[in-house]
C-alpha cells in the first residue's frame, strides 16, 4: 500500500493545459474529418474507458496515485481529456494507415501509436511527480516516484494498448467509406498532433542525458508515426 503521508510533489493544479489543448486541436481536426456526431463518438469511447481502467487502477486495485488538481474520488478530471488527446491522433493516423483493411487494423495500429507515446512519457511523468506507482515496475528502475518506489510495470502498457484498441474498436463502429479519404488528407496534421505527444518526454530525456530512452523515445513516437503517415499517403493512379 502507498505510505500514509507521501512527500508531496512539484505538480498540483499544474499540468491542466496540455491536456485541455490537446482535447481542442484533435476534437477540432476531428470535426473535419468525421464530423461532430462521429467525433464525439470517438471522444466518449476513449473518455470513458480511460476513466474507468484509471478508476480501478487507483481506488480497485490502488496500484497508483496521481497528484495533478482538482481530482474527484481521486482522479484528475483532465485525465480523462489527457487520454482522447492521446488517443484521437493516433486513430485518425491508423485510420489514414490501414483503414481500408477494416477496424481490427486499425484497433492494433492505434494501439501500439498510442503506447508508443507513453514509453517516451511516462519515466518523464514519474520522474516529474505527476503519478506514482504503487509498486514500482521493471521499465526505468532507476527513476523514482514521489512515494520512493522506482520503475514502471508492464502492466501499464498493457492497460495502454487494451484502452487505446477498445476505443478505436468503438470509434470504428458506423465509420462511413469516406473517412478513411478524409483521415489520408489530413495525414500531415494528423501527423503533427501525433508527434508533438512525445515532446516532453524526449525533451526530458534529452536534457537528463537518458541517451538509451531518448533513442528508444524518438525510434517509437517518430519512427512509429512517420511510418503510418508514410503509409497513408495515396496510392498513385
Amino acid at each position: 500500500m502507498f505510505a500514509t503521508s507521501p512527500p508531496l510533489p512539484r505538480p498540483t493544479s499544474s499540468g491542466n493545459l496540455a491536456p485541455v489543448s490537446l482535447t481542442v486541436l484533435n476534437m477540432a481536426a476531428s470535426v473535419i474529418i468525421r464530423g461532430p456526431r462521429r467525433s464525439l463518438q470517438l471522444f466518449a469511447a476513449s473518455a470513458f474507458l480511460a476513466a474507468g481502467a484509471e478508476i480501478i487502477a487507483i481506488r480497485g486495485t490502488r496500484i497508483l496515485r496521481h497528484h495533478t488538481r482538482p481530482q474527484i474520488a481521486e482522479l484528475p478530471l483532465t485525465i480523462p481529456l489527457g487520454w482522447y488527446g492521446f488517443i484521437a491522433p493516433a486513430y485518425g493516423l491508423a485510420q489514414a494507415a490501414v483503414g481500408d483493411r477494416g477496424p481490427t487494423a486499425v484497433a492494433c495500429v492505434t494501439a501500439l501509436l498510442a503506447t508508443a507515446t507513453d514509453v517516451a512519457n511516462d519515466p518523464w511523468g514519474l520522474a516529474s511527480g505527476f503519478w506514482e506507482w504503487r509498486d514500482g515496475g521493471p521499465y526505468m528502475p532507476d527513476i523514482v516516484g514521489s512515494n520512493g518506489v522506482a520503475g514502471i510495470p508492464v502492466g501499464n502498457y498493457a492497460g495502454w494498448l487494451i484502452i487505446a484498441a477498445s476505443a478505436a474498436l468503438l470509434g470504428e463502429i458506423g465509420r462511413p467509406p469516406g473517412e478513411i479519404v478524409a483521415a489520408r488528407r489530413l495525414r500531415s496534421p494528423l501527423l503533427f498532433l501525433y508527434l508533438i505527444l512525445g515532446l516532453a518526454g524526449i525533451g526530458w530525456a534529452g536534457k537528463e542525458r537518458r541517451w538509451r530512452l531518448l533513442a528508444a523515445s524518438i525510434t517509437t513516437v517518430v519512427g512509429g508515426g512517420t511510418a503510418a503517415w508514410l503509409k497513408a499517403q495515396p496510392i498513385p493512379s
